[in-house]
């Protein structure tokens, strides 16, 4: 059996487990453990099975939308009244983290969350084009580039803070890169005529662009990786995380696709090259959860040229195999990570998908 083949199998039933054991289809929302009293999951964890459910989509389907089962098409519709879920009357523009209990929010609102929540739903607008993604996506970023920290004072002014109350105080590249590259995502559509064209357009890409600039200048580390944030007082916090480097190579591509200049394509091949080298390493790999393996690759995935079996991917199929063989792989099909099931599952559905021939359309 073909390496491609038997990473569908994986995501398939990993998949199926997720479903069977974490869904709530009551509310289109999913809870943290296999036990029916198991708290609900928060919104990062409710994305994360939504790229899943893109990836798997995409895996069944990539050029032919009529091929698509039809299970995966009402799944994505279920992803998206899900959504609904973490939306404050109190709060509007931007989706709560936490879920208490169906209709009641709690927590603050996390720019970074959010930043994922407009990826995903330009994501689930390329498989399954719909009007109401578009509108949410320009709301939901307009509430992301509102966490842009640039006031007199500040060491290094800019970048997007982590979370909206007054205790985040630190700017982060896992808040900032998504938000550019959902930015200029949202402008490649505008100017295909896939969606329609304002003012809003021109601004939203001067912004990209700027934040863009402001992390490469500010938390890109002398050996090509990006740091984790920095602090309000200017100290750079370095440690590396897989999806701060993918969310970078996406960023990049994403701005070379809206404005054509080669500089932020050159820029995201070297940026997945620094993080691939880091991967490489078995120890580095293994502290690396799921999703940000996934984010990484999703990005990854997305450079020209990058072929199925190209060797940048072996880090990749090391990881799905190590993982497919430990502990955390539970007997009842999901994955677990530090107590938590649903993000480590939903990560490894979409990293066996992309690995059996899914790859990020949006």
């Amino acid at each position: 059996m073909t390496e491609a083949r038997i990473a569908s199998r994986r995501a398939a039933a990993t998949y199926a487990a997720m479903q069977r054991r974490l869904h709530v289809a009551r509310t289109s929302t999913y809870r943290e453990g296999a036990r029916p009293w198991s708290k609900a999951a928060g919104l990062w964890e409710h994305v994360n099975v939504w790229e899943a459910t893109c990836a798997l989509a995409e895996r069944d389907a990539m050029s032919d939308a009529s091929t698509r089962p039809a299970a995966l098409v009402a799944d994505l519709a279920d992803r998206l009244r899900g959504l609904d879920a973490y939306t404050s009357t109190v709060f509007p523009g931007g989706y709560c983290s936490k879920l208490t209990s169906p209709g009641r929010v709690e927590g603050g609102r996390y720019y970074d969350d959010n930043a994922w929540v407009a990826l995903a739903l330009l994501h689930h607008h390329a498989i399954s084009p719909i009007d109401t993604c578009i509108d949410r996506t320009r709301r939901v970023l307009d509430f992301c580039r509102s966490g842009w920290w640039d006031e007199p004072g500040l060491a290094k002014a800019g970048g997007v803070r982590w979370a909206q109350p007054s205790w985040s105080t630190t700017r982060n590249t896992c808040s900032t890169a998504p938000t550019i590259d959902a930015c200029a995502r949202l402008v490649v559509l505008a100017r295909r005529d896939e969606v329609p064209v304002g003012e809003w357009a021109d601004e939203m890409l001067e912004w990209a662009v700027r934040a863009y600039a402001w992390v490469r200048s500010t938390l890109q580390l002398p050996d090509g990786l990006y740091a984790d944030r920095i602090e309000q007082d200017g100290t750079v916090r370095s440690r590396w995380w897989a999806y701060n480097q993918g969310s970078m190579v996406g960023a990049a591509t994403s701005l070379h696709e809206a404005t054509g200049q080669r500089h932020f394509l050159d820029n995201a091949v070297a940026d997945a090259g620094a993080g691939l080298r880091v991967l490489a390493d078995p120890e580095r790999r293994a502290g690396q959860g799921p999703p940000f393996m996934a984010i990484f690759l999703r990005n990854l995935v997305r450079l020209p040229g990058l072929a199925s079996e190209s060797g940048e991917l072996e880090p990749f199929r090391d990881y799905g195999e190590e993982s497919w063989t430990a502990p955390s792989h539970r007997r009842n099909g999901l994955f677990e990570r530090n107590g938590e099931m649903v993000r480590p599952t939903a990560g490894m559905v979409a990293l066996y998908a992309m690995l059996a021939g899914g790859a990020g359309a949006a």
